[in-house]
């Protein structure tokens, strides 16, 4: 993130709230973001060694998925569905698998458990891209919202939230989870009135109050989570 944040602070000015970040608003020098980045990479790539090779297989993935993501001559967050793959399909899901290296060292996860995880990423990258639309358009990007308009990538987003929420509710019905976790996605319903706005209008509030309330029900969601696995024993 802070490799992405060094590679477009001199666009990230001309943006009405990304210009308040650290490295554009000048409370970081951009060389110095650039150090730091590298030396988090170096140190996660170091520790991933140290754990097992599947595990030091995702996170190499990630980080090549994101240099093609930021970086010319790839600079996919410019190309029209190559950046909602790179940025809400591939990370998401060998980030999930990342997890699932430090326990089992296969591709065995349950299918539902990995549709909901990269289905729901989808869905809500999907419409902060479109959020920054306008500002896109005055960089000449050709990204999938500007290329497939605003309305199409919105029922993409619509269509994919829904198939998650549906895996999710579907996992403790069908086994792949113990049947308690039907609440857990309960708990997930339950906040969707909070989000019409957003969903509807993600151009004009994707911003500060809706990172808040996604941080709040991601940290609910890992609490709730932990309860009913720790209720098992």
């Amino acid at each position: 993130y802070a490799l992405n944040d060094f590679t477009d602070w001199k666009s990230d000015k001309l943006h009405e709230t990304k210009r308040l970040r650290p490295i554009p608003s000048g409370a970081v020098q951009h060389h110095h973001a650039f150090l730091f980045s590298i030396a988090l990479i170096v140190t996660s790539i170091t520790l991933a060694a140290f754990i097992n090779a599947f595990f030091l297989a995702a996170v190499f993935i990630m980080l090549l998925n994101q240099l093609a993501y930021t970086f010319p001559p790839l600079r996919l967050k410019k190309k029209p569905v190559l950046d909602l793959v790179s940025g809400s399909l591939i990370n998401p899901f060998f980030r999930f698998y990342a997890g699932w290296f430090l326990f089992q060292q296969n591709f065995s996860a349950p299918w539902l458990i990995v549709a909901f995880v990269v289905l729901i990423q989808f869905a809500g990258y999907s419409l902060y891209r479109l959020s920054t639309t306008a500002h896109e358009k005055r960089l000449a990007y050709k990204s999938s919202g500007i290329v497939f308009g605003e309305k199409n990538v919105k029922i993409a987003s619509y269509v994919a939230g829904a198939i998650a929420i549906a895996c999710f509710i579907a996992a403790p019905l069908s086994g792949v989870l113990p049947f308690r976790f039907i609440w857990l996605a309960l708990l997930m319903v339950v906040p969707l009135p909070m989000y019409f706005n957003i969903i509807l209008h993600p151009e004009k509030v994707f911003q500060g109050k809706t990172y808040d309330l996604l941080y709040w029900q991601n940290i609910a969601f890992i609490a709730a989570y932990l309860i009913l696995w720790i209720a098992e024993f």
